[in-house]
């Protein structure tokens, strides 16, 4: 057996929480990977003691294997297949170590003893297999699937695998047993299936409104009525079902192809795949942050991965091993507030920092709730973070001259390494209509040559806002329109104008007021 140069890449991404600071040491691995499993025996020695494992495994049917990825090297085992690798099962009864993998031309090869030695199964098919399951803890029940709609089912531990027909022919690349009965299956063009008695019967209970390719399913922890599950896709797609049988789809922002998804518990997980993309929550999904760093790292596929506790993970990208670490000793960015007041037009926003880690600044954003791209977000300026920090930090923000209507405020936190998490201004902010009609003072003033005209209408009537030069003669009109109560700012831009005094005025609805500026060039 040969000792493997793994590439250990160490990451906050994965942390509690998802945040953290982090660091990487780079070494080499010699062949692309495509799955990662994790196993464990109880030895039978000393009550609680366990024989831990990792296996990993790819192209040319090569199997690594560690006892700590952490510590540990990853050991070349021998394999009994040339043929790729694309996924390995581990039965989880405590009192084994029975391991499935599957991958082309049919190939299914098995391991008693914890990944160390392997042995050929006939499974009687020459397509490529892609992903392999035991259904239950019980060793003999397995269920494996692969392209044109084949799937296979064993009773006996693998010596005899059963061809199920379904009629379905599309692609199908995972498979996942919820329990001792429930079986779900995930393939291209929206493809999923679900079998209630063990894989003998399916029901295609298939995506109507999706097309996308699906390929990895699995758990999104688990709530008061039991499990939730994930379907990750191409083109950024992930579904969610709380209750087994509807399916949801959840944005993620991104249009990477996907091809993993881990959660610890029903708010924190992560999805990742293409060009090292990787997005993770801590809401359940309903808001994704990115990891540019790791992106940074590695654009490789991510393929897949797995959580080793509260602040590591270790996952398989092309021809790395990526270990994911957090170090919980430095302190996330914390907001302990993050308020707003309104005077006039003007939306004055305050937020205080707790503490702070890595933070480069933030981006203020709005949204108009009355627009009809409401869900647009608009950034309006930046604000210079500091950097890390464990006292508290005050921070203020004014966005001014907006018109009447509501609006959406949030900040984007953004680190050193790119990395960035988002705070929502809980509740929108309105700037409502004007009492009276108004026009306010120009800003600036003096000015050269672009300056700012503000006014406010309070009812809906036909407004014309003209400019005149000292002899009293019309020079522009910047407003000669109807136009619904509320408050209004123009431009008006004096770059052909020759430097002295200026008079605009408003008319509207009987209402006329000027105000007097200065062009000085």
């Amino acid at each position: 057996m040969k000792k493997l140069f793994t590439q250990l890449f160490i990451i906050c991404v994965f942390a509690t929480g998802f945040r953290g600071s982090c660091f990487f040491v780079p070494t080499d691995l010699e062949n692309p990977l495509s799955i990662l499993v994790y196993g464990f025996r109880y030895n039978g020695s000393d009550a609680g003691f366990v024989d831990n494992y990792y296996l990993a495994a790819g192209t040319n049917g090569k199997i690594y294997r560690s006892t700590d990825p952490v510590s540990d090297p990853w050991t070349e085992m021998v394999s009994v297949t040339s043929n790729d690798l694309h996924s390995l099962s581990v039965c989880e009864r405590y009192d084994t170590a029975v391991t499935f993998a599957v991958g082309d031309n049919g190939t299914i090869i098995k391991s008693l003893d914890q990944g160390l030695t392997w042995s050929v199964m006939n499974s009687g098919v020459s397509g490529k297999l892609n992903s392999v399951d035991f259904i239950g803890s019980d060793i003999d029940n397995a269920i494996a699937v692969g392209n044109s709609g084949v799937i296979l089912t064993t009773t006996n531990g693998g010596i005899n695998w059963i061809n199920v027909s379904t009629g379905i022919t599309k692609n199908l690349n995972s498979v996942y047993a919820q329990n001792s009965f429930t079986v779900f299956i995930a393939g291209d063009d929206g493809t999923i299936l679900r079998s209630s008695n063990s894989g003998l019967n399916w029901q295609n209970t298939s995506l109507p409104d999706s097309t996308a390719d699906l390929n990895k399913i699995g758990e999104m922890g688990v709530w008061f009525f039991g499990y939730i599950l994930g379907i990750t896709g191409d083109n950024g797609k992930l579904y969610r079902t709380t209750d087994l049988f509807s399916w949801n789809s959840i944005p993620t922002e991104t249009n990477e192809d996907l091809y993993e998804l881990k959660f610890k518990n029903a708010s924190s997980g992560y999805i990742a795949g293409e060009n090292g993309t990787v997005r993770y929550t801590t809401d359940g999904g309903n808001v994704w942050y990115s990891d540019l760093f790791l992106s940074s790292i590695t654009t490789d596929r991510i393929n897949s991965s797995l959580i080793i506790n509260d602040t590591t993970s270790v996952g398989v990208a092309g021809n790395r091993i990526i270990l994911m670490h957090a170090n919980e000793s430095l302190l996330p960015v914390e907001l302990s507030l993050f308020t707003y007041s309104v005077k006039n037009s003007d939306v004055h926003l305050n937020w205080t920092t707790s503490s702070e880690v890595n933070n480069s600044g933030f981006d203020i954003e709005r949204s108009n709730v009355n627009s009809q791209n409401s869900g647009d977000w608009t950034k309006i300026g930046f604000i210079n973070g500091n950097g890390t920090s464990s006292s508290p930090n005050n921070y203020e923000f004014t966005d001014r001259n907006l018109n009447s209507g509501k609006y959406n405020y949030r900040l984007k936190q953004i680190d050193f390494n790119g990395n960035y998490e988002y705070f929502n201004l809980s509740g929108e902010v309105v700037i409502g209509v004007p009492e009276k009609f108004e026009l306010s003072q120009n800003y600036p003033n003096p000015f050269n040559p672009v300056t700012k005209l503000e006014f406010g209408i309070s009812k809906l009537g036909f407004v014309t806002l003209k400019v005149y030069n000292s002899q009293g003669k019309e020079v522009a009109t910047l407003v000669n329109e109807i136009k619904p109560a509320g408050r209004y700012d123009v431009t008006f831009d004096g770059s052909n104008f020759s430097s002295g005094v200026y008079f605009y005025k408003l008319e509207s609805n009987g209402f006329i007021e000027t105000k007097k500026m200065f062009l000085i060039k």
